[in-house]
C-alpha cells in the first residue's frame, strides 16, 4: 500500500465531514440506495429503497450489520445522529447531481440524486471502513436500550462521483429499538 492510498484512507473520512459541514442547505430531494454504488441496508433489508422509508423496530441489546454495498476497495463513513429529533429529513442538504453515476433522483426532488438527510445540528459519530473486494463496507451496531431514536446515513467514496464532492450518499434511515 502506498503512502498516497494510506493518508486518502486516513484524510477521506475528515474532508467528507468537512464538505457535508459546508454545503449549502436547502430542502426538497432525498437519496435512492442503488447496489454496487451507494446502498445502505440494516440487517439485510430495504436494498434499493430512499430515504426515510419506515422500519420495524429492532431488538435493544443486539447487534445489527449495517451495510453499504458499493464499489470495491473504497473508503466508506457511516455517519449516526444520537437525537431523536435530527434522524431522517429528506432533502437536508441537496448536493449537485452525481450524473456519472446511475443513481435515480428521489421523486419529490427531480435535480440531483445526493442529498445528506440527517440533521447536523445534534451532532454526528462517524465510523470508517474500507469496503472488502465484493465492494460491501461492514459494521456491526449495538442496538441502544428500548425506545431509543436514532438516524443513519453513509458516505462512500465511490470512483463514479466527480469533484466537487467526489463522493455518493446512501438512503437514510431513522432506526429505534424495543
Amino acid at each position: 500500500m502506498t503512502l498516497r492510498n494510506v493518508l486518502s484512507r486516513i484524510v477521506a473520512p475528515f474532508a467528507v465531514l468537512l464538505a457535508l459541514t459546508l454545503a449549502p442547505a436547502a430542502h426538497a430531494q432525498g437519496t435512492t440506495g442503488v447496489p454496487g454504488f451507494n446502498d445502505l441496508t440494516i440487517s439485510g433489508m430495504f436494498s434499493g429503497s430512499s430515504s426515510c422509508t419506515p422500519l420495524p423496530p429492532f431488538a435493544a441489546g443486539t447487534f445489527q450489520p449495517f451495510e453499504v454495498s458499493t464499489a470495491p476497495n473504497v473508503p466508506v463513513t457511516f455517519l449516526f445522529t444520537l437525537s431523536p429529533n435530527c434522524v431522517c429529513n429528506p432533502c437536508n442538504i441537496p448536493f449537485p447531481n452525481q450524473s456519472s453515476c446511475p443513481v435515480p433522483p428521489n421523486a419529490s426532488c427531480p435535480t440531483t440524486n445526493q442529498s445528506l438527510d440527517l440533521v447536523l445540528g445534534c451532532g454526528i459519530v462517524a465510523v470508517t471502513v474500507v469496503s472488502d473486494a465484493s465492494g460491501i463496507a461492514f459494521i456491526n451496531v449495538l442496538m441502544p436500550p428500548p425506545g431509543f431514536l436514532f438516524g443513519s446515513q453513509a458516505v462512500a467514496l465511490h470512483p463514479c462521483a466527480t469533484p466537487p464532492f467526489p463522493f455518493l450518499l446512501t438512503q437514510s434511515y431513522a432506526v429505534r429499538t424495543v
